[in-house]
């Protein structure tokens, strides 16, 4: 029977009391039923009774046989049951992949049908992934492809656009709710609410995450961008751990989060993500992606080998967002993805990087205008990549026009003018175009100089760039100058050629 509200349990309990012949409930005793039942699961010791969904325990802790001599299996969503008795449970597991697989095609194809193809095969393991290989919804969707005669990948292709609608035209044969997926989970997101709707404002920004491995940082160090509700809880006065037990603990209930203490981290299903966007309005759909994207932005550690670690924990998140902001017009999403290539960069994954940079130059573009600063970064770092690549010509057009806004906006004599030029000339240099180089690394050193001063670090990489082009040229005695009169640099040379980051 199920357990979820007093009504269903007491309505459980009435049925059993009809199939025992015990005293039934009337106007004047509406309990007679419940009490006989209980008083019979005490004095009895051979059976077996079933409680399902006991989700909620301190609403039904008076209505439990709690001295029952028998066996009682009570299933819910609820990890804490010690109101109950209960000190130790089971955790039911997601299914494994291989049997997830195995389940889909054996309940998706007809008998005679031909064997599967490498290709289908594929097919059938990543739909087992993007269903996260919960059994009612494999279910689900075995039982659409084989009355449609549909190909798994097929299938797959249409999941991936049109996600739980595409459940629902064909929903489980199990039970009386037709519509179980999909219900189940939004009937617990409205009881966390009824709770805390801070906790079901953090389930909707993570949403638009990667469903594993959410690290506990973007909610206590990106809680600030995550809306009011959130903020609210983080300003009460207790510690950062704190609100974030709490806001947890009301997810954990239900069973919509898991949390690894060990990684500190926690997971939300990939159905409980899909719901979630399901129910969300267009416009609330941007402003959670906005305020997850943000959050994200506000926990980037930085660039360095030594945040490498601290990004490696982020990547997949970074990777998740760009599929939901693609085609949205979000100034968080260009900052994002500009720190997720620079990372990509320091790691050598040139394409993922070509990616989000160009998507970060377009939308900048779009939204802020073709001359405006943030444009010339994007142009600037989408070059340096090209660089990295050997693609100069590609990276040539990019820092001309990097210039051109920058020089409209500072005018000809200032440092990101400066840098501009020391860029154009590096590539100039890489092209053996060194009579175009020469002047453009003169022109930017001399700027360094002057707004700087001789000592700051721009100089230095100006000074030791020029003296690569002097070096190429042959002018060795003009190299040693720059580099070892005016700065004493020699032994350190490289390393300053090195270590100036974006610049080439």
């Amino acid at each position: 029977m199920l357990g979820d509200t007093i009504t269903s349990l007491r309505s459980g309990y009435e049925a059993i009391a009809g199939k025992l012949g015990l005293p039934p409930a009337t106007p004047e005793n509406p309990d007679a039923a419940v009490n006989a039942v209980l008083e019979w699961l005490a004095a009895e010791n051979d059976y077996l009774l079933v409680i399902d969904n006991v989700d909620a325990p301190n609403d039904v802790v008076d209505l439990l046989p709690l001295q029952a001599t028998g066996h009682v299996l009570l299933t819910s969503r609820n990890p804490d049951l010690d109101l109950l008795g209960v000190h130790e449970s089971i955790d039911v597991e997601d299914m494994p992949l291989t049997e997830a697989m195995h389940l889909l095609i054996k309940r998706g194809r007809r008998q005679g049908s031909k064997p599967l193809s490498n290709k289908e095969r594929n097919s059938v393991q990543e739909l087992a992934i993007e269903l996260g290989c919960l059994p009612l919804v494999l279910e689900q969707a075995a039982a659409y492809i084989r009355v449609n005669r549909m190909a798994f990948g097929t299938y797959l292709d249409e999941y991936r656009k049109l996600q739980l609608k595409l459940l629902d035209e064909m929903p489980a044969g199990i039970g009386k709710d037709q519509k179980s997926v999909r219900t189940t989970w939004a009937k617990s997101i409205e009881r966390v609410k009824a709770k805390s709707q801070a906790a079901v404002d953090l389930l909707n920004a993570c949403a638009f995450l990667a469903p594993d491995k959410i690290p506990f940082e973007f909610v206590t160090e990106g809680y600030s961008k995550l809306g009011e509700t959130i903020v609210a809880e983080f300003t009460k006065g207790t510690s950062e751990i704190v609100v974030l037990n709490r806001l947890l603990k009301a997810l954990q209930e239900y069973s919509l989060i898991r949390r690894d203490e060990a990684k500190t981290t926690f997971d939300v299903h990939r159905m409980v993500q899909s719901v979630v966007r399901d129910t969300l309005s267009k416009e609330e759909h941007t402003k959670w992606l906005d305020r997850s994207l943000k959050a994200l932005g506000a926990i980037w550690p930085g660039q360095g080998a030594m945040n490498w670690p601290l990004c490696g924990r982020l990547v997949g998140h970074w990777l998740a967002s760009t599929d939901h902001a693609e085609g949205k017009e979000l100034l968080s999403a260009a900052l994002l993805f500009t720190h997720a290539g620079i990372y990509f960069d320091e790691r050598a994954s040139y394409l993922q990087s070509e990616k989000l940079k160009v998507y970060s130059l377009s939308i900048y573009e779009r939204i802020l205008g073709p001359n405006h600063p943030n444009v010339s970064m994007s142009l600037n770092n989408l070059a340096l990549l090209y660089y990295a690549l050997g693609r100069y010509l590609d990276a040539l057009p990019l820092c001309k026009r990097a210039l051109s806004i920058d020089e409209k906006i500072y005018g000809s004599d200032h440092p990101e003018v400066a840098t501009d030029l020391n860029n154009l000339a590096g590539l100039y240099r890489a092209l053996g175009c060194y009579s175009d180089a020469l002047p453009l690394h003169e022109c930017s050193l001399s700027i360094h100089e002057r707004i700087l001063g001789p000592n700051h670090p721009n100089v230095s990489m100006s000074l030791s760039n020029l003296a690569l082009l002097y070096y190429a040229l042959g002018r060795y005695r003009m190299r040693f100058l720059c580099v070892s009169v005016r700065f004493r640099l020699t032994r350190r040379f490289m390393g300053v050629i090195i270590q100036k980051s974006q610049q080439i």
